[in-house]
């Protein structure tokens, strides 16, 4: 005979004291001592309190855990990805402005100056002398 729980799944953890359950004791049900922590053997039909079946706790812990660490993973993921995105961005803005910037430095020196600049910078000397 095999111990089983009442939803007949068999024990995975057995306690039982030196001779418990004997031979012709397995159809009975256990009880546990409080004070040695033991098992024994009894009629099912006493009136005992009982013990429920619980998930590990250690288990459950460590899935929270595992799943903590998923998450800090995903956002320490997306941080970085942004950040990746930001720094491209700002690069590729800077090297459009210094190419814009040594375009129009190429055409001044080609066309010996912008006239326009040229002319406003005369009449501002010519206000100024008045």
């Amino acid at each position: 005979g095999q111990m089983l729980w009442q939803d007949n799944r068999a024990l995975d953890f057995t306690n039982g004291a030196a001779g418990q359950p004997s031979e012709g004791q397995l159809e009975h049900c256990v009880q546990l001592s409080a004070a040695s922590g033991y098992w024994s053997s009894l009629p099912c039909s006493s009136q005992k309190g009982f013990i429920c079946k619980k998930a590990n706790s250690a288990k459950v812990h460590q899935a929270h855990r595992h799943m903590n660490v998923w998450i800090v993973l995903t956002l320490l993921l997306v941080i970085l990805l942004g950040m990746g995105f930001m720094i491209y961005f700002l690069i590729k803005v800077r090297t459009q402005r210094e190419a814009e910037g040594e375009a129009k430095q190429s055409s001044n020196v080609l066309t010996g100056g912008d006239a326009e600049d040229d002319a406003t910078h005369e009449e501002k000397n010519e206000q100024s002398v008045v």
